[in-house]
């Protein structure tokens, strides 16, 4: 693969239910996006604001990862980079059914039960708690845009 960053559009806002396994289906929009891209391999890990799951294609995740490695780990900000990013990562292959499997661990981190949200974010996906989305989204009122935002002309 070449050093240049892979640039995907996952984009938009689904509702999804966790099955009694801890399964859930990719929405059928991000099935051809995510086979082309990886082969419906993908990396799950922790969002490091600790807000929600982080979920993407593995040719991405090892740009990221290969980002956090090459970079000193003197800090303890990049020690809990390393540890949270990188640590709690887990690699995931879709199955025949295009479903994905969270692991316990990765359930009870990121809150999930039945009910959630997966929101795509330009190269990953954010995966919450349909509560914790809703509560999140509720509070992202912006009182006075950035001049960072402004200049993206949204």
């Amino acid at each position: 693969m070449a050093d240049s960053a892979i640039r995907l559009r996952l984009r938009g806002t689904t509702p999804l239910n966790l099955d009694s396994k801890g399964r859930f289906a990719l929405p059928t929009k991000y099935r051809d996006i995510i086979n082309e891209c990886s082969d419906g391999q993908l990396v799950m890990t922790v969002d490091p604001a600790g807000r929600c799951l982080l979920i993407y294609p593995e040719p991405v995740f090892e740009q990221i990862e290969d980002a956090i490695l090459d970079a000193p780990n003197a800090t303890e900000d990049m020690r809990k980079l390393e540890r949270t990013v990188l640590g709690c990562a887990e690699s995931i292959k879709l199955d025949s059914a295009s479903r994905m499997l969270v692991s316990p661990y990765l359930r009870q981190t990121g809150q999930l039960d039945k009910k959630m949200i997966l929101t795509g974010q330009g190269n990953k996906f954010e995966l919450w708690n349909e509560e914790n989305w809703n509560e999140y989204m509720q509070s992202q009122v912006i009182p006075e845009m950035s001049d960072a935002i402004r200049q993206i002309k949204i």
